[in-house]
């Protein structure tokens, strides 16, 4: 309420009626549901009191640490990572900006049909929203993405919302190159009591965005086409276009998870015995792994990379607790990225073309690739760096 009467004046405050239980709370505000004197039943998130200052001394306070542990440790470095991580706090603390970024994120849903059935959006309501405090439409009757059993009970399709969440993403990612950047599972409600769209997903806490630069856009949806097709060429071209030529063949590892020249198929980890896993590291530059190296990494991939990597990272979470596969989500991915352009005729005709190269090279490596020895195992990028950090 403190915050409310230093926002708003104590007489606007008059015109809510307040639940004085939040529900929802986190590290940054908490949110009541609440009444506007016209009867409109809102979600009123407001930062916690005095948050801005104890912000301040943290940051203040992991610069330090980064200033006396990288002059103690070589291998120490956190500058890569701090600049970005200070301003993009500044901007999740600005609610005025989040606003914002969920009407253009709703506007851009709206303004596509397909999605009518799919993502909701909350409404902002600007008379009750400033730098503190947001004033938002109620998400009513919905589910927590993360509670799979009340879903499942609800009778909701799992595989149509992780379908649902997976085209929202790649939509924002390949077509639209503006990104919401934080869809942790506590970010999503699914509308399971819609009666006509129980599978449709409702995207909240709109702070954090990241709106691509176009030719990393275009260079991205190439890279994953390429990378999907195991075009190598295209991948060193694309990569080189973004400036991380020296990684290009670290790009389909990371995010699709096998090796450009690898025999497995789309969705399976890449099959490895122990002298393949050596080599690989080798060609991948990873045979030691620190927070040096990682450090350096980071310096090296556009902050664009760095974002997409994140956000990829967090849906395949929301995928896998929905019990989805990555087959379905790179097959997603792609689809978005063969569909990017304006050309509707274009669109098809990149699609049509993309899937008949896919499944013609998918049936090859099912009918034709060599088979696996005992000794061989699946690996991931995530396996070969847990073993490096286990050994050094």
């Amino acid at each position: 309420m403190e915050v409310l009467r230093a926002e708003f004046g104590s007489e606007s405050v008059d015109l809510i009626s307040l639940d004085e239980d939040p529900i929802g709370c986190a590290s940054l505000a908490q949110v009541h549901r609440a009444t506007l004197n016209d009867g409109s039943v809102v979600a009123l998130k407001v930062q916690h009191f005095d948050l801005r200052k104890l912000v301040e001394s943290d940051v203040s306070l992991v610069k330090t640490l980064d200033y006396w542990g990288s002059r103690c440790f070589e291998s120490f470095n956190l500058s890569w990572a701090l600049k970005d991580f200070e301003e993009n706090l500044k901007k999740e603390l600005d609610f005025e900006l989040e606003a914002r970024n969920c009407e253009r994120c709703r506007l851009l849903f709206e303004s596509d049909p397909s999605f009518a059935s799919k993502i909701k959006i909350p409404k902002v309501y600007w008379k009750f929203t400033s730098s503190r405090v947001i004033c938002m439409e109620l998400i009513s009757n919905a589910i927590p993405i993360y509670d799979t059993t009340a879903l499942t009970t609800q009778n909701v399709d799992l595989r149509k919302v992780s379908n649902n969440v997976l085209e929202a993403f790649a939509c924002m990612m390949f077509r639209w190159g503006f990104v919401h950047c934080d869809p942790h599972p506590g970010n999503m409600l699914v509308c399971a009591g819609d009666k006509d769209f129980p599978e449709k997903v409702a995207i909240l806490d709109h702070g954090l965005y990241r709106e691509l630069d176009p030719s990393f856009r275009i260079s991205n949806c190439n890279l994953w086409r390429a990378m999907l097709l195991q075009d190598e060429h295209v991948v060193r071209t694309e990569c080189t276009a973004m400036g991380i030529g020296a990684f290009w063949n670290m790009m389909p590892f990371l995010f699709v998870n096998r090796p450009i020249n690898s025999a497995s198929r789309l969705g399976e980890p890449a099959v490895f015995g122990t002298k393949d896993k050596m080599q690989l590291r080798k060609e991948l530059g990873i045979e030691k792994v620190s927070l040096a190296s990682i450090g350096s990494l980071g310096d090296a991939l556009p902050n664009d990379m760095i974002f997409l990597l994140k956000t990829m990272h967090l849906i395949k979470d929301v995928n896998d607790i929905l019990g989805g596969t990555n087959k379905d989500r790179f097959l997603i991915y792609g689809r978005y990225a063969v569909t990017s352009e304006l050309s509707v005729v274009k669109n098809w005709y990149n699609w049509l073309r993309f899937m008949t190269t896919y499944y013609a090279m998918d049936t090859w490596v099912t009918l034709f690739s060599p088979a696996k020895s005992n000794s061989s195992e699946p690996v991931s990028m995530s396996t070969i760096i847990s073993e490096d950090f286990n050994k050094y």
